[in-house]
C-alpha cells in the first residue's frame, strides 16, 4: 500500500474542520527513521488547510508506550517524531491506550491506527472505540469516534459556596422566626415557603453568584488568554495560510499546557487539603480511563420500526427522557385496597423529633451533593446553627401532626445521567434519572425515613430475607446468607441449588400511591404517617434538565422520586409481600432480596425439578405484579445451577416462561460479587482484574515521581479507595487462616489478588520492580493483603453475631435442613453456626479466637472477648493484624542490598511527613538498595551496566 496524507475539509454548523488522513508503512525496524514517511510532513499538511479545528487519525504503524501502554516493550524511534508533530500542533490523543487496533491470527495485537484531536475537539469527544459490529474479517479493526458537535447553551450561574462564613451566616440566621405552633395545612405549607424563601436570602447575601464561562474555568490563564486572542486576531487577518497555522497551533499548545498544569496543582494541593484528594481519587477510580464526558444528550432514538425517529432538539430529547423516566403507571388491579375499612382501624401515634434529634441528623446530612432547584447544598444547612434546627424541627412535627407535605418540597428538577458501561447512548434507556429535590425538604423526608425504619424493626414488619436500608443488613449480609444456604443445600447429598436474579422495570417509578397507603394501613403504620406518606406522593411535579437547559414543569402520574433519602425504605413497604411469596416455608424456595434486587433459590433432586419450581414461583411473582403495577423483565434474568457435581445434574437445564427461555449462566454478578455454578471465584477474579487495571493506571496517573500525590497521600488513596474495590465481598470467597496463622497465602483469591497490592505499593513508593513484596509492605506500612483480607472476614463474622444477623443466616439454613429432612434426604457433617456464616471450615467462635495473639487480650476469658463491643473489637483486631506480621517479616530471609531493614511500624511514615514525591521515592530505594546506582544495575544485568563500578571509578 503507498504512502497516504490526505486533507480533507468540512464545516458543521457554521465551524470549519480540517481532517488529516494518513497511512505511513512500518518504518522497517525499531531505530529505523525513513526520511519519506508522511509522519514527517504532517504539520506541513495541515498548515494546507484553514484555521479550523484539526483531527488527525489513521494507520501511522509506529508502537509507542504513550498510546500502546504496558505491552509496548521497546518504542519505535519515529514515534518520537510523530509524539512531537502532534505536540507542535497541540494535539491531543483520542484513541483509548492499550486498545487493539491491529490484530492478526495467533497474535496479542497492537495499537497503530491512532486518532488526534485538537483540544476543543477533545473536550467534545463523546466516544472512541473498537466498533466490533463493524469487523469484518480484516486485520484492522475499524475505529468509532463520535464527537458532540452540537453548540452547547451557555452553562448557568452558580454559587460560590466558598465565601460563606460559618460564624456570619450562623449569626444573620438568629433573625428567622421559629413558630410556636402551626395550626393548619395551610399554616404549614405558608411557614415552608417562609422558611425556604428565608434561606435564599441568606444564601444571595452570603455565597456571591458567578458566571460560568470559558474564563471561569481553572485553567484559564493570561497565557491562555493571550493565545486565544492572537488566534482570533490572526483569522480575522489576512495573514498567510503558515501564519494562522501557527497561532491556531500556540492555542492549542497553551490550553493543552495550562490543563496539565492545572491538573499538577490540583495534586500538590492536595496535601494542605485531604477534601481534594478524594475528589481525585474518585475522577481516577471513575473517569480517569475514559474520555471527557460531553456536556449534552446526543440525538436520541425513538419508536422502533417505520415509526422510528431521531429527537435532535432540547424539546424532543427532554420528551423522550421524560416518556422513558416518567412512563404511565401500568393498569393495576386495586379491588382489594379498601382505604375506608383500614383508615377507621388506625390511629395518630402523636410522635416528635426533639431538636437534639434533629440537630444530630442534620450534621449527618453528607456532604458534596447536587442540590435542587433551590440551590441550596447542605453544607450551607450546616452553616445556619441552632435557630434553623428549631425551626426545621417544628416543621417537620407539623407535617407529621397534619398528615401533609408542602408542595415546595415535591417539585423536582431530574438530571440525565449516563448508565455506565452502554454501548449506545443514543437511546433514553441508557441513561438514568436523578431526583434534585430542595435540601430542606429532604431533612424532613430523612426524619420520616428514620421513624419508619425504628417502627419496622420494633415491630417486625419487614420480612427477615429483606435487606438493604436496614441496620445490619447490607450486602455483605445478603451475600453470606445466599451462600451460606446453597453451601446448606450441598451439605445433603444428590441435591442440586437453582437460583433466578429477577429484574424490574423502572422499580421505583412504578410504586403506586394507592397501593402503598393500603400496605402501609395494612401493615399497622400509624395514621399520621400513612396519610404524610399519601401527601408525599400526591402532586408531584419535576423537570428535566441537561445541556445547561431545563424542561417546563410536568405532573409525575407515579412512583417514589430516585434520590429521595425516604424512597429505600418505602420500596422495602412496597416489595414485602413479593419477599414473603418468594420464600414460602412449604415450598423448596427461598428469597433474598437488597431493596429492589431479588434473588430466589431453588433446591431439589434435580436442575428441572428446581426450574419447575422457580416457574411457580414466577407466576406467583406475575400475580403481585398484576396488583402492584410492577413490570418485570425476564429478558434481563439470570439463572444459575449450583453443584460440584458436574455430572450427576444437567446444567444446562433452562427455564421456560411465557415468551422468554432463560438460559442457564457460567458466570452471574449477585450484589457485586461474580458467582460461578462451583463457587470456585474464577469469574470474581476476572472481574476484579479488569477493574484493577483501571484502578490501577488512575493510581500512577495521580503519582508521578515528580509532582504527584505525597507518599502519605497516595498510600491513603490505595488503602481508601482501590483496596476496598479489590477486596469486596472478601466474606464470600476469602478462606482465612485459622488461629495463629501467620505464613503467606499459598493458594486462592488472596494469593492472585496479592500481585495487584504489590503493583499499587509500587507506584506509591517509586520502588524498582526488584524490591522485596515484604520490603514495599514495610516501607508504606501496608498490612500483607491475606492477614488485611483475614481481619476483614474476622470483623464481619464478629459484627453478623453482634447484630443477630448471624443467628438469622442459621435459622435460614435450618429451615432448610429441617425440609430435607422431612423429605427423607439424609445429610453431611452438621456445622455449627460460624462455618454456616463463613464458607471455610473454621472452629467455633473463630473470631474471637483469631483475637488471641494479642497480648492484652490473651488473658480474657472467652466471655470476655465475647462481649467486646464492635469499636474494642476492631481496635484489637488491628493489634493481631500487626502481630502476625511482624511474626511473618521476622521469618523472611533479608533480601540483597537492603539497608536498616527493621520490622513494620507506623512510626516509618513520619519520616515521609512534607515530603514530596521524589524525596520519599529516594528514601526508599536507598532504604532498600534497589536504586538506579551502578551496583543494582549491574546485578540486574542491565547490559549499560557490565561493571558495578561508578563511571568515576568508585
Amino acid at each position: 500500500m503507498r504512502d497516504t496524507l490526505n486533507l480533507l475539509q468540512y464545516n458543521v454548523h457554521n465551524s470549519a474542520r480540517d481532517m488529516v488522513n494518513v497511512y505511513a508503512p512500518p518504518p522497517g525496524g525499531y531505530s529505523s527513521e525513513p526520511e519519506e514517511s508522511p509522519i514527517g510532513q504532517l504539520q506541513e499538511v495541515a498548515g494546507m488547510g484553514t484555521d479550523a479545528e484539526l483531527v488527525i487519525l489513521g494507520d501511522l504503524n509506529v508502537h509507542h508506550e504513550r498510546w500502546g501502554g504496558v505491552r509496548v516493550e521497546r518504542n519505535f524511534r519515529m514515534a518520537w517524531q510523530l509524539i512531537a508533530q502532534v505536540d507542535r500542533l497541540g494535539l491531543q490523543l483520542a484513541t483509548p491506550v492499550g486498545a487493539t487496533t491491529w490484530q492478526d491470527r495467533g497474535s496479542p495485537g497492537t495499537t497503530i491506527d491512532l486518532t488526534f484531536l485538537s483540544p476543543l475537539l477533545h473536550d467534545k469527544l463523546r466516544r472512541c472505540a473498537i466498533a466490533e459490529e463493524a469487523c469484518k474479517g480484516s486485520d484492522h479493526k475499524p475505529i468509532e469516534t463520535t464527537l458532540e458537535l452540537t453548540p452547547i447553551p451557555k452553562e448557568a450561574e452558580r454559587r460560590n459556596w466558598k465565601n460563606a462564613e460559618p460564624e456570619e451566616v450562623a449569626r444573620d440566621c438568629q433573625k428567622l422566626y421559629v413558630p410556636q405552633s402551626l395550626d393548619s395545612r395551610q399554616a404549614v405549607k405558608e411557614y415552608a415557603d417562609y422558611l425556604v424563601g428565608f434561606v435564599g436570602t441568606l444564601a444571595d447575601k452570603h455565597a456571591t453568584v458567578s458566571k460560568a464561562g470559558l474564563k471561569s474555568k481553572t485553567w484559564w490563564s493570561p497565557r491562555v488568554a493571550k493565545a486565544v486572542e492572537e488566534y482570533k486576531q490572526a483569522r480575522r487577518s489576512q495573514l498567510p495560510e503558515m501564519e494562522r497555522l501557527r497561532a491556531r497551533c500556540k492555542r492549542n499548545r497553551e490550553i493543552h499546557l495550562a490543563k496539565t498544569a492545572n491538573f499538577r496543582d490540583l495534586v500538590d494541593r492536595t496535601r494542605d487539603d485531604p477534601r481534594l484528594m478524594w475528589g481525585l481519587a474518585k475522577w481516577g477510580k471513575e473517569r480517569s480511563h475514559l474520555p471527557p464526558q460531553a456536556p449534552t444528550v446526543p440525538p436520541l432514538r425513538t419508536g422502533e420500526g417505520a415509526d422510528a425517529t431521531v429527537e435532535t432538539s432540547f424539546e424532543g430529547k427532554a420528551e423522550a427522557l421524560r416518556q422513558r423516566f416518567f412512563p404511565q403507571p401500568e393498569p393495576a388491579d386495586l379491588s382489594d385496597t379498601n382505604m375506608e375499612l383500614l383508615q377507621a382501624e388506625r390511629e395518630a401515634s402523636n410522635d416528635t423529633i426533639s431538636v437534639e434529634d434533629m440537630e444530630s441528623l442534620i450534621q449527618r446530612l453528607p456532604n458534596r451533593k447536587a442540590p435542587g432547584r433551590s440551590g441550596i447544598t447542605n453544607e450551607f444547612l450546616k452553616m445556619l446553627g441552632r435557630t434553623f434546627v428549631e425551626a426545621i424541627t417544628a416543621l417537620t412535627n407539623a407535617c407529621w401532626h397534619w398528615e401533609t407535605y408542602p408542595d415546595t418540597f415535591k417539585e423536582a428538577k431530574t438530571v440525565a445521567l449516563r448508565k455506565p458501561g452502554k454501548a449506545d447512548y443514543q437511546t433514553a434507556g441508557a441513561w438514568r434519572p436523578i431526583a434534585l429535590l430542595d435540601t430542606i425538604g429532604k431533612i424532613v423526608e430523612a426524619a420520616t425515613a428514620k421513624r419508619l425504619r425504628k417502627i419496622a424493626e420494633d415491630h417486625n414488619l419487614l420480612p427477615s430475607q429483606q435487606m438493604g436500608a436496614r441496620r445490619g443488613r447490607s450486602t455483605e449480609t445478603a451475600i453470606a446468607q445466599l451462600l451460606a444456604q446453597i453451601r446448606t443445600v450441598w451439605q445433603h447429598p444428590g441435591q442440586v441449588a437453582s437460583v433466578l436474579s429477577l429484574d424490574m422495570t423502572g422499580a421505583y417509578d412504578k410504586v403506586l400511591r394507592e397501593r402503598m397507603v393500603h400496605i402501609l394501613r395494612r401493615l399497622g403504620i400509624p395514621r399520621d404517617l400513612v396519610g404524610w406518606v399519601a401527601s408525599f406522593m400526591t402532586n408531584r411535579k419535576s423537570t428535566i434538565a441537561f445541556e445547561g437547559q431545563e424542561s417546563d414543569t410536568f405532573d409525575i402520574p407515579a412512583g417514589i422520586p430516585q434520590g429521595s433519602p425516604l424512597s429505600p425504605i418505602l420500596f422495602l413497604f412496597y416489595n414485602e409481600e413479593l419477599v414473603r411469596i418468594c420464600s414460602r416455608p412449604g415450598r423448596p424456595v427461598v428469597c433474598i432480596a437488597f431493596v429492589d434486587d431479588v434473588n430466589v433459590m431453588a433446591y431439589g433432586q434435580s436442575t428441572e425439578d428446581n426450574c419447575r419450581e422457580l416457574l411457580r414461583m414466577h407466576r406467583a411473582c406475575e400475580e403481585w405484579a398484576a396488583r402492584h403495577g410492577a413490570v418485570f423483565a425476564p429478558q434481563k434474568y439470570e439463572l444459575m445451577h449450583f453443584t460440584r457435581a458436574r455430572n450427576q445434574f444437567n446444567l444446562q437445564a433452562e427455564l421456560r416462561l411465557p415468551g422468554q427461555t432463560i438460559q442457564p449462566k457460567q458466570v452471574m454478578r449477585v450484589l457485586g460479587v461474580w458467582l460461578d455454578s462451583r463457587l470456585r471465584w474464577k469469574g470474581h477474579l476476572d472481574a476484579v482484574a479488569g477493574k484493577m487495571k483501571t484502578q490501577v493506571r488512575a493510581l500512577s496517573q495521580t503519582t508521578q515521581s515528580t509532582w504527584g500525590l505525597p507518599l502519605r497521600q497516595a498510600r491513603m488513596v490505595y488503602n481508601m479507595v482501590i483496596r476496598p474495590a479489590l477486596t469486596y465481598g472478601a466474606i464470600a470467597w476469602h478462606q482465612p487462616q485459622g488461629q495463629g496463622g501467620t505464613g503467606p497465602a499459598k493458594s486462592g483469591l488472596a494469593l492472585k489478588l496479592t500481585t495487584v497490592q504489590n503493583s499499587c505499593l509500587r507506584i506509591v513508593a517509586g520502588a524498582y520492580k526488584r524490591t522485596p513484596t515484604s520490603t514495599l509492605e514495610a516501607e508504606t506500612h501496608t498490612v500483607p493483603l491475606d492477614i488485611h483480607l483475614d481481619g476483614l472476614v474476622a470483623k464481619a463474622v464478629n459484627r453478623m453475631k453482634a447484630s443477630g444477623m448471624a443467628q438469622q443466616i442459621e435459622n435460614a439454613c435450618a429451615a432448610i435442613r429441617t425440609r430435607l429432612r422431612h423429605r427423607g434426604v439424609t445429610r453431611g457433617a452438621q456445622r455449627h453456626m460460624g462455618a454456616v456464616v463463613h464458607p471455610a471450615a473454621l472452629p467455633v467462635d473463630w473470631e474471637q479466637q483469631w483475637i488471641q495473639g494479642a497480648k492484652a487480650t490473651a488473658e480474657m476469658t472467652p466471655e470476655q472477648r465475647a462481649n467486646l463491643d464492635q469499636a474494642s473489637y476492631n481496635h484489637w483486631l488491628k493489634r493481631e493484624q500487626l502481630w502476625r506480621w511482624v511474626q511473618r517479616w521476622k521469618r523472611r530471609e533479608p533480601p540483597w542490598g537492603e539497608r536498616h531493614g527493621r520490622p513494620p511500624d507506623k512510626k516509618i511514615l513520619k519520616w515521609h511527613t512534607g515530603l514530596r514525591k521524589a524525596r520519599s521515592t529516594i528514601i526508599i530505594q536507598l532504604r532498600s538498595g534497589k536504586t538506579g546506582l551502578a551496583a543494582f544495575l549491574n546485578r540486574c544485568k542491565v547490559p549499560e551496566f557490565p561493571t558495578p563500578r561508578c563511571l568515576c571509578g568508585v
